[in-house]
């Protein structure tokens, strides 16, 4: 393979891994325009959990079936605000990541979405996450928890 085919195929790589979140659980950094938006409403500390009226939130954080000591998170929410025109779930490792800006996001996600699956979680870890609901105003924290991530053990042959 030449160095300008090798180059392509590494464009490609490099494109489909730097690709905007999805809703199937794909989390980026959070980047400037994460960090710009006009949040009108949020908790003083995210240390305990909260919600609004409107919100139920759940974390499911358990070792795979499938694969060797990776961990599979399903994040759920249900958000009935009246104004809610998009959702959008952050997550860090940080009591204080979200107003440090060290957090990943989803993106913006429409209102029919309402699970998430974080992929990225490591064994032992302690996590914080919140749902942000569009509204006309801006940005609302409708709720927000903790998971831990469980240490997730292999079973292996023994090589011969």
């Amino acid at each position: 393979m030449n160095r300008l085919a090798l180059a392509a195929c590494f464009a490609i790589f490099a494109a489909a891994f730097a690709a905007p979140a999805a809703a199937n659980g794909t989390f980026i950094q959070a980047d400037a325009k994460a960090l710009a938006i006009k949040i009108i409403a949020q908790p003083e500390s995210y240390a305990g959990p909260m919600h609004d009226a409107y919100t139920v939130l759940d974390a499911k954080a358990r070792c795979s079936t499938t694969k060797p000591r990776a961990i599979d998170v399903t994040l759920t929410w249900d958000v009935k605000h009246p104004e809610a025109k998009a959702f959008r779930i952050d997550i860090t490792e940080f009591e204080d990541g979200f107003a440090k800006g060290r957090y990943l996001t989803s993106g913006e996600v429409t209102t029919s979405v309402r699970q998430v699956v974080f992929e990225e979680a490591a064994g032992g870890g302690y996590y914080y996450w919140r749902v942000l609901t569009s509204t006309a105003a801006g940005w609302v924290v409708s709720g927000a928890g903790r998971f831990d991530a469980p240490v997730c053990a292999v079973d292996m042959k023994e090589s011969e």
